[in-house]
C-alpha cells in the first residue's frame, strides 16, 4: 500500500495541488488588482515639480520622470472632490494619450482669483505634495493690454549635437513669475513674453532694457542654465544640455554664432566643462547658481524644494479617475511565471498519465 501511494496517488495529488495553487493565486491577484500595480516604482515618481504660467484663467504643472509614463492632473476648487482631469499639453493637441519623461500639463478655462487644488497621476500612482493636495491661486483679471514683446525662442541640443526627444524650458526675470514650455522633438521651444506677470500674478511684468532673463533647460537627467539680455530672446543662442551659459551683453565676447560648433557647442574658442558657466578670459561673471532667480512667495506657489510628491493609493481617492494602463514590465513577468508554474503542474500529470503511473 505504501508503494502504491508513492507511485500513484501522491504524484497525482502533487500535480493537482500545483494547478489549484496556481489558479487560486492568479485569480486572487487579478481580482484585487495586485498584478497591475507590481511595476509601480520610482521610475514613475514625479521629480522637479514646477507650477508656472499662472494667469487669471490658467496655469501649468510640469515635472520629469525617469520612465516614460502617462501623466494627468486631477483638479478642482474643492480639495475633497478633484473630479476634473486634464491631459498633457501634447495629448490635448493630438486627442490621444501618450507616455513621456518630460511632462507639461496646462489647466485652462479657470476662474480668476480662485484657489485650485490638484494632484498628479503618474503611471499607476497618484501623488500629493507632502501628504496634502497641491494648490495654487490664480491671478486677477487684468484690464490693461499685454505688451507686444517678441517671444523667447531657441533650440536645445544634446551633448552629441542631436535633438532631445523631449524636455522642458523655464524662464524668469528678477521680480517676475516663472514661465515654461515643452521642448519639441526637433529641439525648438517658444515661450511668450508679452503676457509675463509679476510674482503676485496680479499685474503684467514690464520688461526693461538691460533686464537679464534666466533660462533653464532640462530633460529627465540633463540640465543647463543660460542668461540672456532682453534683446537676445529671438533667437536665443543654441543651448547644449549639461553646460551653463551667460550670453548677456555683459559678456559680448561670449555671444556664439547661431550655428553650433562641432557636437552642437557654440563656436567661441572657449573651453567648456560640464555644468560650468562659460566665461571669457579675464572677465568675472557670476554663474547661474549665483544669479538670483525670484520665485513666488509660499502663499502663492510653494517653493520648488518643498514640492515633494508622495504616492497614495488610487482607491483611497474619492471622486477621482485615472487612466487604465495595461500591465507592463514586472507585471507581465509575474503573470508569465504563474502561468509557467500552472503549465508545469499540468505537464507533470500528463507525463505521469502517459507513463501509466497514476492509478485509475
Amino acid at each position: 500500500m505504501r508503494q502504491n501511494l508513492f507511485n500513484g496517488k501522491l504524484p497525482t495529488r502533487i500535480g493537482l495541488l500545483i494547478i489549484v495553487i496556481g489558479t487560486f493565486v492568479t485569480t486572487f491577484l487579478v481580482k484585487n488588482g495586485s498584478l497591475f500595480q507590481i511595476n509601480a516604482g520610482p521610475g514613475q515618481d514625479p521629480k522637479n515639480v514646477e507650477i508656472t504660467n499662472v494667469s487669471d484663467v490658467a496655469f501649468t504643472v510640469s515635472y520629469t520622470t525617469d520612465d516614460q509614463v502617462i501623466g494627468t492632473i486631477n483638479y478642482g476648487t474643492d480639495p475633497g472632490a478633484l473630479e476634473n482631469i486634464v491631459l498633457d499639453d501634447r495629448d490635448q493637441l493630438t486627442q490621444s494619450v501618450s507616455e513621456y519623461k518630460a511632462h507639461s500639463i496646462s489647466l485652462k478655462g479657470l476662474s480668476p482669483n480662485t484657489v485650485y487644488y490638484f494632484m498628479i497621476t503618474s503611471g499607476t500612482k497618484t501623488y500629493l505634495n507632502n501628504g496634502s493636495n497641491f494648490n495654487i491661486k490664480t491671478g486677477n483679471e487684468l484690464t490693461e493690454q499685454p505688451s507686444d514683446h517678441e517671444p523667447l525662442s531657441g533650440r536645445v541640443v544634446m551633448p552629441d549635437g542631436s535633438s532631445p526627444l523631449e524636455g522642458l524650458v523655464y524662464a524668469s526675470i528678477n521680480g517676475s513669475q516663472k514661465i515654461s514650455a515643452y521642448i519639441k522633438n526637433n529641439g525648438n521651444y517658444t515661450i511668450p513674453l508679452n503676457t509675463l506677470r509679476s510674482k503676485s500674478f496680479n499685474a503684467y511684468f514690464s520688461i526693461k532694457t538691460g533686464d537679464i532673463i534666466n533660462i533653464e533647460a532640462k530633460t529627465e537627467n540633463l540640465f543647463s542654465s543660460a542668461s540672456v539680455s532682453e534683446d537676445q530672446v529671438n533667437p536665443v543662442p543654441i543651448i547644449t544640455l549639461s553646460n551653463n551659459y551667460d550670453f548677456s551683453d555683459n559678456n559680448k565676447d561670449l555671444k556664439p554664432t547661431d550655428a553650433p560648433g562641432a557636437g552642437g557647442f557654440p563656436s567661441m574658442g572657449t573651453k567648456v566643462r560640464k555644468n560650468q558657466t562659460i566665461i571669457a578670459q579675464g572677465v568675472t561673471t557670476p554663474s547661474p547658481s549665483e544669479i538670483p532667480v525670484e520665485t513666488p512667495t509660499p502663499t502663492s506657489i510653494p517653493p520648488t524644494p518643498e514640492i515633494t510628491p508622495t504616492p497614495i493609493l488610487l482607491s483611497s481617492v474619492s471622486g477621482t479617475l485615472a487612466p487604465t494602463i495595461p500591465p507592463t514590465g514586472n507585471s507581465s513577468v509575474i503573470i508569465s511565471m504563474i502561468a509557467a508554474v500552472t503549465a508545469i503542474g499540468g505537464g507533470i500529470i500528463l507525463f505521469l498519465l502517459t507513463r501509466g503511473q497514476i492509478s485509475q
